[in-house]
């Protein structure tokens, strides 16, 4: 669902607010009125989509805040789980914070857009943001949420990338171990300043350094797929898979369409439907997906 259109950031690399204009948001009531509809046809989970889904209701100035529309998002009955998707740092303060932790309803998951990690770089993006704060950005989260899965998004072959550069974006990937990684290979759009910059990065490069990024990643994904095997978790039904024979959901730190899913073994006895929430126990961590059987529905 998307609160907001536009986009106030000025990155080099993007359209988008030359496209659709600042940054505005609706209001909270609207917001909620549309998610209670939505429940009434049956949806069970709610992705909040924005450009910049913290600066939510900021330039309204009447009190509207991301923490003010969870609150009222989290009391509709029947939503079983609330995402919150395309997070800048900006404005991730405690009470936030805090909220996001105890609450239930509100998946321990954020999709946060690094970028990078070279201050170079990241200051030519006009990310605004250096790589020591990035570093704090996600240290701060991860304290103050610790089952917090964290989905970033990385551009290789930015104009003026080196192998020094894209080498330094590596070793923050295998340091920061990120639950979930989108890695793009930077491409030039009309009309951005990126376009106009020297130095661009042939498209065989950027392919190549797009490969080994995910390659690493993958071996990261695996690790941490591996680790959860023997845990318990709660699985939402998505549907049957004719492929694998198999029922298919997601966790709440696997969001729609961009992460892995859990393929489960579902005994005869067991009523399971798209939208229901079943216990699981994992048995087997691929690079991406995870595989499991259902203890009860």
């Amino acid at each position: 669902m998307k609160v907001s259109e536009g986009c106030d950031h000025k990155c080099a690399f993007c359209i988008i607010p030359r496209l659709r204009g600042a940054h505005r948001s609706r209001s909270i009531a609207s917001v909620v009125q549309e998610v209670r509809a939505l429940v009434e046809d049956g949806v069970r989970e709610i992705n909040l989509i924005a450009q910049d889904l913290t600066a939510y209701g900021r330039e309204r100035r009447d009190g509207t805040t991301l923490y003010g529309l969870l609150r009222e998002l989290v009391s509709v009955p029947a939503v079983q789980w609330i995402r919150l998707l395309y997070a800048y740092p900006n404005y991730l303060d405690e009470p936030l914070l805090r909220l996001i932790r105890e609450n239930e309803k509100i998946c321990k998951y954020l999709d946060i857009p690094f970028q990078h990690i070279n201050p170079r770089i990241l200051h030519q993006m006009r990310r605004g943001k250096s790589g020591s704060a990035v570093r704090e950005a996600l240290n701060k989260l991860r304290q103050a949420i610790p089952q917090l899965t964290v989905r970033t998004s990385l551009i290789v072959g930015f104009p003026g990338e080196t192998e020094a550069d894209f080498q330094e974006l590596v070793e923050f990937v295998q340091e920061a171990q990120f639950d979930r990684l989108g890695v793009f290979k930077y491409s030039k759009e009309e009309g951005t300043a990126a376009a106009l910059m020297e130095d661009q990065v042939s498209e065989d490069e950027k392919e190549r350094r797009w490969q080994e990024l995910m390659e690493v990643q993958a071996e990261i994904s695996r690790q941490k797929n591996e680790a959860l095997i023997g845990g318990v978790h709660r699985v939402m039904i998505e549907g049957f898979d004719a492929e694998s024979a198999r029922f298919f959901g997601r966790t709440q730190a696997h969001a729609p369409e961009v992460d892995g899913v859990v393929y489960m073994e579902v005994p005869a006895a067991a009523r399971v439907h798209p939208g229901s929430v079943a216990a699981v126990k994992i048995t087997q961590g691929l690079d991406y997906d995870l595989i499991g059987e259902i203890l009860d529905a």
